[in-house]
């Protein structure tokens, strides 16, 4: 059924892609796809007796959207992802074909001035630092669920949205389907809260959310507050974000804590910025309580370092949490299609100084985008890390297979139509 489904709609975007112009002219159908293929050579490993893993993966998204009148609005879009050698085609296997949105978004329900969308959707804001899409991965994330948006002094969003539901659908309501559905309504991760922005001003905006996750099977219970503030002046630009956390895993307290702060200055063709995120993470003589901050739902590749050491900052510290003090450096020429950058990174521990033997070590991350043309960009992207002692002194965890520097580099192409 799968195999079929597939190939109807590869036959359906096929029909609709040839006659895109044709039905957008006359029915304000459009229809949209990216491709973006990356090749990856990968030295992540802290040891240069081996030899660098090589592979490439290719994510393919097509989409159709119809404004379908005033007050509906309608978007499908499906998505392909595959690491390349690894599956001969999707007839042969289906598994990696997903529906990566599909909502429906109603305008001024009931008369009341606001809208709904409804079914699976990306979701991001601000920064991506607490919630994001994940656009750099090969997947991707959306969301299932509800928004409802609406004006009141801000620009708000609440939301609630189910992940990981293990609960088999019923379509005949006899006994033994509720004897072996039962109990495994409580195995599911959701997410409910509001995300309200507000441009005070010309050069001020600022962000204030808060949102719930929750895995009762899991015992986890969590609260994330926070704000955030955006400001222009002149040539320099500045972002400071916050988020406190709360409530319990299994019977143990939560309270941890974010901080972070950026500054860029433009000069010319240039421009230099610094920032420093603080991450908080368990004390060990506090052990009654749990102290490391996760971003569960962030776009985390754009801010710990490329090489993604610490996409997952509570496990891949030990929950010792992080500090990530670092310096950027963006070169864009002027009638060029070429674009150049250059971050820094001094990473450690939120229990240790940056400078102490508990470092983990520094991150050099370079980058050059090629604009080929309109929708189209070619990026290449470089980088290395040079260890800390905690980073080699800590056996058993994820990043210590080695001594030596780590290297990583990768050109990626992406591609999209509208």
């Amino acid at each position: 059924m799968k195999k079929m489904l597939t190939v109807l709609i590869i036959v359906f975007s096929t029909i609709i892609i040839s006659n895109s112009a044709k039905a957008e002219e006359a029915n304000d159908w459009k229809f949209n796809g990216n491709l973006q293929l990356r090749t990856e050579l990968d030295g992540r490993d802290f040891n240069d007796l081996t030899h660098p893993v090589s592979f490439s993966s290719l994510r393919t998204r097509l989409g159709v959207q119809k404004q379908v009148n005033d007050d509906l609005f309608f978007n499908v879009q499906i998505s392909d992802s595959r690491i390349l050698g690894g599956v001969q085609n999707t007839l042969a296997s289906s598994n990696n074909l997903d529906l990566h949105q599909a909502y429906v978004k109603l305008k001024d329900p009931f008369g009341i001035p606001m809208s709904i969308q409804a079914g699976r959707f990306e979701m991001s804001y601000g920064t991506q630092r607490f919630i994001g899409a994940v656009g750099w991965h090969y997947v991707g994330r959306s969301f299932d669920g509800a928004r409802v948006s609406f004006k009141a002094y801000f620009d708000i969003d609440v939301f609630a949205t189910t992940h990981s539901e293990f609960v088999g659908y019923i379509g005949n309501p006899k006994p033994d389907a509720y004897a072996t559905n039962y109990g495994n309504s409580e195995n599911r991760y959701s997410m409910y809260g509001f995300w309200a922005q507000k441009q005070i001003c010309e050069y001020q905006k600022i962000d204030l959310f808060a949102f719930n996750d929750r895995n009762r099977a899991a015992e986890i219970n969590r609260y994330t507050f926070g704000i955030n503030h955006f400001g222009t002046f002149g040539d320099l630009s500045t972002i400071v974000e916050a988020g406190y956390q709360t409530g319990t895993i299994v019977e143990t307290d939560i309270a941890a804590y974010l901080a972070s702060v950026q500054a860029k200055y433009k000069i010319g063709t240039f421009s230099v910025g610094a920032g420093f995120d603080m991450l908080s993470g368990n004390d060990t003589e506090e052990a009654d309580t749990y102290n490391a901050f996760l971003t569960n739902y962030g776009t985390n590749h754009k801010f710990y370092g490329f090489m993604d050491y610490f996409i997952h900052v509570p496990n891949n510290t030990g929950d010792m949490g992080l500090n990530d003090m670092y310096l950027m450096l963006n070169y864009n020429p002027k009638d060029c299609k070429f674009k150049f950058g250059a971050n820094f990174h001094l990473f450690a521990t939120n229990q240790s100084d940056l400078a102490d033997e508990n470092a983990l070590g520094n991150e050099l991350d370079l980058t050059i985008k090629y604009m080929f043309t309109k929708g189209t960009t070619i990026v290449w992207g470089g980088s290395v890390f040079m260890p800390g002692d905690l980073m080699k002194n800590k056996p058993g965890e994820y990043f210590s297979f080695g001594e030596d520097n780590a290297f990583w580099t990768y050109i990626m192409i992406s591609a999209s139509i509208n």
